[in-house]
C-alpha cells in the first residue's frame, strides 16, 4: 500500500474509535461499492480499490459535525440540514491534505450525494458524475436504509430496494445521513 493509502485507512481506524454506527456503516458501504464496481466489468482491479478506499470514507467529514446533532432524534431544521450537508466536503477538505490521495477517493468521497434527479447536495448534472460516486450512493442509501438510526428504525432489504428501484417517488429518502 502507499503511504497515502495507508493514512486514508487510518482515518477509518479512527471513525471507528469516535462513533461505532458511522464505522459500521462505512466498511458496509465500502464493501457493496467495491461489489458493485467489480461486477460493472468497467474498472480495473487498481480502480476498484480506489473506489472501494473512497466509499469507505465517504462519511468522513461527519467526525468534524457534532454528535449530538448526528443523533438527533426527530426531524432536522433547515439549518441542521445545511450542517450535515457539508460532510462531504469537509471529508474531501481531510482527504486531500494527504499527499498523492487518488482522485477517485475524492471524487467518491465528494460527490456520493449527488442524484440521478440533479438534485443533490450541490445540484450537479448527473451525467457530469464520475461512476465511483453513482455507485456509493447507491450503496450508502441501501445501508442508511437498513440500518437502525435514532431517528427511525430500519427498513427490511426488501422495502429498501423498493425505495431505491422506485427512487424518483422517494427522493426524500435517498437524502440518507
Amino acid at each position: 500500500l502507499k503511504v497515502s493509502e495507508l493514512v486514508a485507512i487510518n482515518l477509518l481506524k479512527k471513525m471507528k474509535s469516535n462513533e461505532e454506527y458511522l464505522y459500521r456503516h462505512s466498511v458496509n458501504v465500502g464493501i457493496l461499492t467495491a461489489l458493485s464496481a467489480k461486477m460493472t466489468g468497467k474498472f480495473s482491479q487498481e480502480e476498484i480499490k480506489y473506489i472501494c478506499l473512497g466509499a469507505y470514507l465517504i462519511d468522513i467529514g461527519q467526525m468534524k459535525i457534532d454528535k449530538q446533532l448526528l443523533n438527533k432524534k426527530g426531524k432536522y431544521d433547515i439549518n441542521e440540514i445545511n450542517i450535515i450537508k457539508r460532510h462531504p466536503q469537509l471529508g474531501y477538505e481531510v482527504l486531500k491534505k494527504i499527499p498523492g490521495v487518488h482522485p477517485i477517493v475524492l471524487q467518491t468521497v465528494l460527490f456520493h450525494h449527488e442524484k440521478y434527479n440533479d438534485r443533490g447536495y450541490y445540484n450537479m448534472p448527473f451525467e457530469n458524475i464520475p461512476t465511483s460516486p453513482k455507485l456509493a450512493a447507491i450503496a450508502d442509501s441501501y445501508d442508511a436504509m437498513t440500518s437502525f438510526r435514532p431517528f427511525r428504525d430500519p427498513y427490511t432489504p426488501s422495502e429498501a430496494l423498493k425505495i431505491l428501484v422506485r427512487s424518483e417517488e422517494h427522493t426524500s429518502e435517498l437524502q440518507s445521513h
